[in-house]
């Protein structure tokens, strides 16, 4: 019972009105409905698509060299591209040779999932390959389904309960919401991202501060999450400085702990950026980075390419969304979408683009203010839905999708 009246406490701000009690079941249930009836659809698709086409023969995608070693497809497909990167750390720890001009690292990938692989493989006895890759696809399904709840725990205290459902439906069925369920870092970022802003409105600081540090664990630039979580701290105490601001030191004593880990195993404590130019990923101006896109000769129809018209569309799109998602009322969460959305287009390629604005969750928050009308739900589900159809059936095949 004390659990559940905690849950119900009115967030207080001082430029926001007394919101109205809360009910957990008012999202638990929607957050759940929408999380099974979307990876149901997602595995039903990646399982029929497995079993009527042939794998693309680009071993990129399906790893064909390990992949034999993955018999089990409802995990395969939720392990393509990345997904080995992820479980290379898991099994063997993180490598970078400093000032390396060739190859790969895996110095690249941020350490919370593949520590979670670890710890989860190592719990149940089961470390191999496909262990490894197991525990990672029921991770992110995991963490899928605690971030809708936090995301609609937060949406039905700020506004009603009519947005939270159609924010969570937005971000379940959006065509590329599948990564939320494979082993890559979007929805174990996304989780305690969306939790941070939700302890912060609560003003239970030091939950806050931990759910911002794994966030910076998850991505790179998760550490922007300190700005505005900082900013509400602040809106929250009329300006003044108090000692609970001091939990959300853990988001920049997370990143220095990382810094100071990949230094003693690779002797280079900004691995993980270094490690980004491998894969042609420097910091410029974005101007820049859409210069070089627009360099040569964009490609319509696929988004195998540096030039990909569909990634220029989904990163259009996603700023689009940051942009009005100023008009939201609770002003941290605008601050979160750009200071989010800027490293994406600025680092030299708007590929993967497609995959990282999963992350911007006050995009989607607006994507439900847009289809309030049934009319435009509904016609947004059926698009979103096919669109989830058909880049989920490529993404099991091997293909490139982001």
């Amino acid at each position: 019972m004390l659990a559940i009246r905690m849950l119900g406490r009115a967030v207080a701000r001082p430029t926001a009105a007394a919101l109205p009690s809360f009910r957990p079941n008012v999202v638990l249930w929607p957050a759940f409905t929408a999380w099974v009836g979307s990876r149901l659809l997602l595995v039903g698709v990646g399982l029929w698509s497995i079993a009527t086409f042939p794998l693309t023969t680009d071993g990129n995608g399906p790893w064909s060299e390990w992949n034999h070693l993955v018999p089990l497809n409802w995990v395969a497909m939720f392990s393509r591209w990345d997904g080995r990167w992820f479980m290379y750390v898991a099994r063997d720890g993180y490598s970078f040779a400093f000032g390396s001009q060739t190859g790969e690292s895996n110095a690249a990938f941020a350490p919370l999932l593949p520590g979670l692989m670890w710890l989860g493989a190592h719990a149940i006895g089961w470390t191999d390959t496909q262990g490894l890759l197991a525990v990672g696809v029921v991770v992110s399904h995991l963490a899928f389904l605690i971030a809708l709840v936090y995301l609609g725990l937060l949406v039905s205290r700020t506004w009603d309960r009519g947005l939270a459902t159609r924010t969570l439906l937005c971000v379940a069925l959006f065509p590329l919401s599948f990564f939320f369920s494979a082993t890559y870092a979007e929805a174990v970022f996304l989780a305690p991202a969306v939790a941070a802003f939700v302890y912060a409105g609560e003003g239970r600081w030091w939950l806050a501060g931990i759910a911002g540090a794994l966030a910076v664990l998850a991505r790179t630039y998760g550490i922007v999450i300190i700005v505005p979580l900082a900013y509400e701290y602040l809106l929250s105490t009329h300006f003044r400085v108090g000692p609970q601001i001091a939990w959300l030191a853990l988001i920049p004593a997370a990143f220095v702990a990382w810094m100071a880990f990949m230094y003693f195993q690779t002797g280079d404590p900004l691995a993980m950026v270094h490690a980004q130019a491998l894969w042609h990923r420097t910091l410029m101006p974005p101007w820049q980075t859409f210069g070089n896109f627009f360099s040569g000769k964009i490609d319509w129809l696929t988004f195998n390419s540096n030039h990909s018209g569909l990634d220029l569309l989904f990163t259009l799109g996603y700023g689009a969304l940051v942009a009005m998602s100023w008009r939201l009322k609770r002003k941290s969460l605008p601050i979160f979408a750009t200071l989010l959305y800027l490293p994406m287009i600025s680092t030299n390629l708007l590929s993967s683009v497609p995959r990282f604005g999963l992350e911007i969750f006050p995009a989607f928050i607006v994507l439900g203010q847009l289809v309030a009308q049934r009319g435009r739900l509904l016609g947004y589900c059926l698009v979103a839905g096919a669109g989830s159809v058909y880049l989920m059936a490529r993404w099991a095949l091997g293909y490139w999708v982001a």
